[in-house]
């Protein structure tokens, strides 16, 4: 999903956007290939994380649509075809050992959508995530399937958190693998805020010059 930042010092410049684009990116391609490797790597069954090379380079082939046989049967193809590019979390994870292709209250499917948010006020950016993915939980969870939004949340100087970072995480199979994968989001996020910080004071100089 398309990244909603809060920090305020990163507003104003509209140059800035596609730097956001590329951070959100860059720190959801972290937790991807986390995934990837964790425990509920082999439901990892969708992805919307930037440009298909850049996550074939990580050795990560996943469809950016979600799979069809999840929208409603009755749905016409217009109606399909819509949802397929309205629908695009982060991520997504069909816990489905059984390889089952059909609505079965046996799966567990986990939206999956990562945010940055103010360091000392994560809530408002959770709030926006699943807001974001309501009518796609909504039309799962009326067809039968057990369906949760999980919500990574990262602040955007690397602060990590207990209930918004960790324990999502955990949620989506990053066990053995999430010391080192909190480490490399918050590294990688306060490198970011830096190279951000910078390129909006040149970009905002130009700008208004």
């Amino acid at each position: 999903g398309a990244p909603e930042t809060q920090d305020h010092m990163m507003l104003g410049c509209p140059q800035m956007s596609d730097l956001r684009t590329e951070r959100h990116n860059t720190l959801g391609r972290i937790i991807l290939k986390a995934i990837q490797q964790g425990r509920k790597g082999n439901y990892l069954e969708q992805a919307d994380l930037g440009n298909k090379g850049k996550l074939q380079q990580q050795d990560m082939v996943i469809p950016q649509a979600i799979p069809e046989w999840l929208l409603p049967r009755h749905w016409c193809k217009t109606e399909k075809t819509k949802a397929l590019k309205t629908f695009k979390p982060d991520a997504l994870i069909i816990e489905n050992p059984k390889r089952l292709t059909q609505p079965d209250p046996t799966l567990n499917i986990l939206i999956v959508e990562f945010k940055q948010c103010r360091d000392i006020n994560p809530d408002p950016q959770k709030e926006r995530a699943v807001q974001q993915h309501k009518r796609l939980r909504q039309t799962l969870l009326n067809q039968g399937y057990n369906c949760e939004i999980v919500v990574i949340l990262l602040g955007t100087v690397g602060t990590l958190y207990t209930e918004y970072t960790k324990e999502p995480l955990k949620k989506c199979g990053i066990v053995d693998e999430l010391k080192q994968t909190m480490q490399a989001l918050s590294t990688t996020a306060l490198q970011w805020a830096h190279s951000i910080k910078v390129e909006r004071f040149i970009s905002c100089l130009l700008y208004t010059s």
